[in-house]
């Protein structure tokens, strides 16, 4: 067993749990980054701090007043309110997403290149747990302690161009410039395109800098790769399998082999004649703040692993490994 057959096993069961549906059959580096964007696309349920546009009081308003003759109308105003009261609790709010998010082979130029996830506005729940199709739906972006309300619109009909709206990022830019302003392209123009070039843009997963006043901005969510999928995912996919190729190699080395087993016996662990290592999920681990703040040292080679929620310990004893940059091994006891 390698740490690359110990992700693929971490991930394929994580899939199964949520689950998610994929090819079996894929390769480990489109599987990855299937595992990122499912975490992507999903909403990790922890406190927010929920923020309204200046748009959305309107549209707020707009459906209060058909609220009276329409109940779809009512029911999208009281989701939303209902969605701010979940994300505050730090509930979790995924039922009220689109039931694609089960699929791990799905495009998404919404989120790919606005950053926005789209939320259904129903009160009643299928019996998978998402919420019945809405006639509207939440535009909003999420980040890590917050997250940003940018409008109340119509269900756009599936492939129209309204899910290009441009005027979604005009919300942002208008409302919360700093969450635009790390996607600024210095010294270059943005292009300005109506909706309906963007749209096909879109569809062709092509990407583009849009022109927003003056400025050229870079896809929020760090656009699409030419199949589709996440340009960012991708890219850490790539990184995360370097990273685990390159921690094999260092256990692999007899002389780092030996200095773990040291490390082991000097703690009152029976290292044996051989050790064995394995690839597990950091929060399985329950770690102490001594051991989150040594993979989070500067000179930890496994600081990387630890960002993607990942630890190497040895099997026999659990003990989880950090690994320096000086190429020097130490096993930590839990």
């Amino acid at each position: 067993m390698t740490l690359l057959s110990d992700l693929s096993r971490l991930i394929e069961d994580q899939l199964d749990k949520n689950g998610i549906s994929y090819d079996r059959s894929m390769p480990l580096d489109r599987l990855v980054a299937r595992y990122f964007e499912m975490n992507v696309r999903q909403v990790q349920p922890v406190p927010r701090q929920v923020h309204f546009s200046d748009r959305i009081h309107a549209s707020l308003g707009e459906l209060a007043r058909r609220g009276k003759d329409d109940p779809s109308a009512q029911n999208a105003w009281g989701a939303v309110f209902r969605l701010r009261q979940l994300l505050v609790a730090g509930a979790n709010v995924n039922g009220f997403l689109s039931t694609r998010i089960r699929r791990a082979t799905v495009r998404d130029g919404l989120l790919w290149h606005y950053g926005m996830h789209h939320f259904h506005l129903a009160s009643e729940m299928d019996a998978d747990g998402f919420v019945k199709r809405s006639d509207h739906l939440l535009f909003a972006m999420v980040a890590r302690e917050d997250a940003y309300f940018v409008d109340v619109r119509p269900h756009p009909p599936k492939g129209s161009i309204e899910w290009s709206s441009q005027e979604l990022l005009h919300i942002v830019h208008s409302n919360w410039p700093h969450l635009i302003e790390a996607n600024v392209l210095r010294g270059v123009r943005g292009t300005q395109l109506a909706d309906g070039e963007v749209h096909e843009l879109r569809r062709k997963n092509a990407n583009y800098a849009i022109d927003i006043d003056g400025k050229a901005i870079a896809p929020l969510g760090g656009g699409m790769a030419g199949d589709g999928s996440s340009v960012l995912c991708t890219i850490f996919a790539s990184k995360l399998l370097r990273d685990l190729r390159y921690h094999q190699e260092l256990l692999n080395n007899d002389e780092v082999h030996e200095a773990v087993a040291r490390n082991l016996r000097a703690q009152g662990f029976d290292a044996g004649p051989t050790l064995e290592f394995e690839l597990v999920f950091l929060e399985n681990l329950s770690p102490s703040p001594e051991l989150l703040a040594a993979l989070t040292a500067e000179k930890c080679v496994s600081r990387d692993l630890r960002a993607a929620g990942l630890a190497v310990i040895e099997k026999r004893s659990g003990s989880p490994i950090v690994i320096h940059s000086t190429s020097c091994l130490e096993g930590q006891s839990e």
